[in-house]
């Protein structure tokens, strides 16, 4: 993820973002600290006490469930081989998780839609692609023999052939056979190579 800044409209948004988020925090706070005067001044114009905060009204507060002592007070009239069902409310921790959701969304979508501040996953595949490529020539400049596919030759002295046939025979004899005749792997003798049988498709493929 580059959240670099290089420009003063990048900048703007950047700060913009952060306003609205602290905005939608202070904003929230003012609504719970509203919510909690109003209940209290309702309290007190009712009569009820105002009670001190405990856990266990706070979870009772999270879950909206009905006491079992008045369910009959939410139960509709479906009658489903004597199994009856409850009109219970969805609980609190849902809706806000819910509401959660459609916030994440939109920020979501601005983040990757609008502003682009973070690549998709196709733009993050191709710079991944690129950085790997940077890294690999970065890579090859420093070897002092570096062979690729484009300056690879065939070497066909007996001490090479001797080495390659060492090689052959440790890695590629159980797919391809003794003779490159082929098994779990493709024949390597006949003139059908499933990625090219010239010295350059070969060195890229292995």
């Amino acid at each position: 993820m580059n959240i670099s800044i290089t420009s003063g409209e990048q900048l703007f948004q950047t700060l913009l973002i952060i306003i609205l988020f602290l905005f939608t925090i202070v904003l929230l706070v003012v609504v719970i600290n509203i919510f909690l005067v109003i209940k209290k001044i309702s309290n007190n114009e009712n009569g009820i006490p105002n009670e001190a905060f405990s856990f266990d009204k706070f979870w009772k507060s999270l879950t909206n469930a009905t006491p079992i002592e008045k369910e009959e007070l939410v139960m509709l009239d479906h009658d489903y081989d004597g199994i009856k069902e409850l009109d219970n409310h969805l609980p609190p921790w849902w809706i806000g998780l819910f509401y959660a959701c459609i916030l994440f969304s939109i920020v979501y979508v601005l983040n990757y839609h609008y502003w682009k501040w973070s690549p998709l996953q196709d733009e993050e595949y191709q710079v991944s692609m690129n950085e790997a490529k940077k890294e690999v020539e970065a890579f090859e400049a420093k070897q002092a023999n570096s062979i690729d596919e484009s300056s690879v030759k065939v070497m066909q002295d007996e001490k090479t052939l001797a080495s390659g046939k060492e090689i052959y025979t440790a890695k590629c004899v159980a797919c391809h056979g003794q003779n490159a005749e082929g098994g779990v792997g493709p024949n390597l003798t006949d003139e059908y190579w499933l990625h090219g049988g010239d010295i350059s498709s070969v060195f890229k493929t292995i």
